[in-house]
């Protein structure tokens, strides 16, 4: 082993290490290339459970490599042992130097160095808040290749960076993308930044960044149409409670950030073919919107109205949609009951509509119930509030 400083326990555990002659901290260089858009992926869970996709299946992924470069100049990066169980049988797993986890993320299965690298989408006009961030964080620092006369040294049981030599991720591994599912068409800039957090001692802090412009096709379904699961007319003290649950055969498409719930709110519009009154809109405002998951929105969007609102609580995720409201509404509803349900500005967002029939439980002064109908043969474009 080559006469390498001791490990300096201090801050997080980090530390460098130089070699006779070298200078005392080494320089990180971060780059990025070979973009692909891969368009309705399959991605493994381990994938999921790192939070870098938001399913196993139907995914738009934005892949690309990765390197970190050590200048040649500069002096070693030293990490040291992870101190981590077997992480191919026990991904997931916590290890013994806490600056690293097992990452369940496939094509991986051995110790990452945390919080190591981030990777941010951002549109060219604002490039401060991303509108989707890379789920993968963690890296094994490891020497892939070394310029003429560089011996590599680090792996991934000893992990760290010789000075001349560069760590390099392919864009097929596991977690080695962002996940862009449903983003609008456009112009985009990846942003990928090396040690974001300031963990690890450099000559130069201001190389760590890069930025790529990309362009991204258009993968959003603005419009889905679903069955109806069940939907309930209540008559209440003030008007008529209106709760609803549909859910897909598969999965919805949950929306982009652009036209989430979260941006610009949401409406909800009920119609009843027998009625001759224009049919009413709830209004959903942003302020009363959480997004779910990580990044926000990733698992769904949930609502909560607060006082003096029309509707008190709704979720959307990949599984369901539901909504309770209560006002305008009339009993007793005779015709076809169709609900669109819009996330972003009306006419411009993204569309879920479902159809209300089937088998009917009814007691026209006070209750309705319908439950399971077959989608509607369009989706209406929802009224204006």
């Amino acid at each position: 082993m080559r006469n390498l400083l001791p490990l300096m326990l201090l801050g997080l555990g980090l530390a460098t290490a130089a070699r006779a002659g070298d200078p005392l901290l080494p320089d990180l260089t971060v780059s990025a290339d070979d973009f692909l858009l891969e368009l309705d992926a399959n991605v493994e869970l381990g994938d999921v459970s790192e939070g870098c996709a938001m399913a196993t299946n139907g995914v738009d992924l934005l892949r690309f490599d990765a390197t970190t470069y050590n200048a040649l100049d500069a002096a070693d990066l030293e990490i040291g042992d992870p101190q981590c169980p077997d992480c191919d049988s026990e991904p997931g797993a916590t290890c013994g130097n806490p600056d690293f986890h097992c990452s369940p993320a496939n094509g991986h299965g051995h110790a990452h160095f945390t919080n190591y690298a981030r990777y941010e989408l951002f549109t060219p006009d604002d490039l401060v808040d991303p509108v989707r961030v890379g789920g993968k964080f963690g890296f094994c620092l490891e020497d892939t290749s070394c310029e003429a006369g560089v011996t590599p040294f680090f792996d991934c049981s000893y992990q760290g960076l010789t000075a001349g030599c560069e760590d390099l991720y392919s864009r097929f591994l596991g977690c080695q993308y962002i996940d862009v599912t449903g983003l609008a068409p456009g112009d985009y800039v990846v942003r990928v930044t090396a040690d974001p957090e300031n963990k690890i001692a450099e000559l130069d802090d201001t190389n760590n960044v890069s930025e790529y412009p990309v362009m991204i096709e258009g993968t959003e379904e603005l419009e889905e149409r679903v069955p109806g699961t069940s939907l309930q007319l209540k008559a209440r003290r003030g008007g008529v409670q209106l709760k609803l649950l549909a859910k897909p055969a598969d999965a919805f498409t949950l929306p982009s950030p652009p036209v989430a719930p979260t941006a610009s709110g949401a409406t909800l519009s009920f119609a009843d073919s027998g009625s001759g009154s224009p049919p009413p809109t709830f209004e959903l405002p942003a302020e009363g919107w959480k997004g779910l998951g990580r990044p926000p929105g990733a698992k769904g969007y949930r609502y909560k109205g607060g006082e003096g609102t029309d509707c008190s609580k709704a979720k959307l995720t990949a599984s369901r949609l539901t909504v309770t409201c209560s006002g305008a509404l009339v009993l007793p509803a005779v015709g076809e009951l169709t609900l669109v349900f819009a996330s972003g500005e009306p006419g411009q967002g993204k569309r879920y509509c479902a159809r209300f029939g089937g088998t009917e439980i009814r007691n026209d002064a006070q209750k309705l119930k319908r439950v399971k109908a077959d989608p509607p043969d369009a989706c209406p474009e929802p009224s204006a509030p």
